[in-house]
């Protein structure tokens, strides 16, 4: 089934350490550094079977290779995928190998070869169509022909994976690939209050016996419910990883995305002090109303913003030697990183988008 499918395909599954108890190929991987859902920098080792010796043997005779034995050492990547690409209803991937010595994103890196494809809905609702595209350097069209039964080899893999601990990890919720989006609203009177210190000049309220005393403004202009979970849980002393962008795509700014169960345990200490705030807000700013969050709501995406990983500072393809050109990667001309600008409303309307903004 599609969606099944497109959660195999995240590398925080793909490249979990449970995928080599039952795949031939791979003797070990982890997943090194997570900029964001679905997009992940991943480290593995692949192990020499049948499948890939003779890959490697007729390709290496057809290119004049066949006596240099390649190394199956450790090898990098940075994988991510892109929901609703190249159309909607559509889930893409892409791989893209790392010189390790340099950290520079290349095109290949020994046996791992850049890759990228899509998966979309078959007409049976059972199943996947899944296109993935190889760049084969100097190999002739005669030699693909004569490679091993790829389509075979992946009904293999996948028949093996739904009988493994890792399938059942992804279905119980435990192989650490679960979000909960979080949504902002009853925004009436400006965003939420931020715990603050008292005589810092910034006009706020105080609270002599709750577990904040002090509560402050946060800025109206370019909010982003990111940036004040994160601000929000710094003071509360619990750093949190809080993204604004799921499977490649830019969240709204009045929600975020977090591990599900990082936000489980942070929930109890969070929600009290959110209760506090509420109260707060409604002392400074009078009326009865007050932001609330939605847990687990349905995420909504910025139209046309571009992928995250080309526009997040130091956490971008740049800081990997690649640039994003459209929809292409561009290995060869670097350029300076990109800031986004005017691409997202401030805050949501009262009454926009049902229980989001209600």
């Amino acid at each position: 089934p599609f969606e099944e499918a497109s959660t195999v395909l995240r590398p925080e599954v793909f490249f979990h350490p449970l995928r080599a108890e039952f795949d031939p190929s791979i003797a070990d991987l982890s997943v090194l550094k997570e900029f964001a859902p679905g997009d992940c920098l991943v480290k593995f080792r692949m192990r020499q079977t049948k499948h890939l010796q003779k890959s490697l043997s007729l390709i290496g005779t057809a290119t004049g290779h066949h006596s240099k034995r390649p190394e199956l050492g450790t090898n990098i990547a940075r994988v991510a995928v892109r929901r609703d690409f190249p159309e909607p209803g559509c889930f893409a991937f892409c791989n893209v190998p790392c010189d390790a010595s340099r950290m520079m994103l290349v095109e290949d890196s020994g046996l791992v070869k850049a890759r990228t494809g899509y998966v979309k809905p078959a007409e049976d609702p059972g199943k996947s169509w899944v296109i993935e595209i190889h760049r084969l350097q100097r190999v002739p069209s005669w030699v693909t022909a004569l490679l091993p039964d790829t389509h075979r080899f992946k009904t293999e893999w996948v028949s093996a994976y739904k009988k493994s601990n890792l399938c059942a990890a992804v279905q119980q919720g435990t192989a650490r690939y679960h979000y909960t989006v979080v949504g902002l609203r009853k925004c009436q009177r400006g965003p939420p209050l931020l715990p603050g210190v008292s005589g810092d000049g910034a006009e706020g309220v105080v609270f002599a016996d709750a577990q904040i005393p002090y509560w402050v403004h946060s800025d109206k202009e370019g909010f982003s419910l990111c940036s004040y979970l994160r601000r929000f849980l710094g003071a509360l002393r619990e750093p949190v990883e809080v993204f604004d962008s799921l499977d490649g795509r830019y969240l709204v700014p009045y929600q975020a995305c977090v591990h599900t169960a990082v936000w489980e345990r942070v929930w109890p200490t969070f929600e009290a002090a959110f209760k506090e705030q509420r109260a707060a807000y409604r002392r400074l700013n009078g009326g009865s109303g007050a932001p609330t969050l939605v847990i687990g709501t349905e995420p909504r995406f910025l139209p046309n913003a571009g992928w995250p990983s080309a526009t997040h500072g130091a956490e971008s393809w740049d800081w990997l030697g690649a640039q994003v050109h459209g929809t292409f990667l561009d290995f060869r001309k670097p350029r300076a990183p990109r800031s986004r600008c005017g691409s997202a409303p401030e805050l949501p309307p009262d009454g926009e988008d049902g229980e989001e903004a209600g």
